[in-house]
């Protein structure tokens, strides 16, 4: 698998629930979930 980092922190995406979401709910795979 293809290994994912974050477009605007390069914080690496290892974990699904990590992958953020636009405002339409799908999921984006550029950015993660801040909280």
């Amino acid at each position: 698998m293809e290994q994912k980092f974050c477009q605007s922190c390069a914080m690496p995406l290892t974990d699904a629930a990590l992958i953020g979401t636009n405002v339409d709910g799908s999921t984006n795979e550029d950015y993660w979930v801040m909280s």
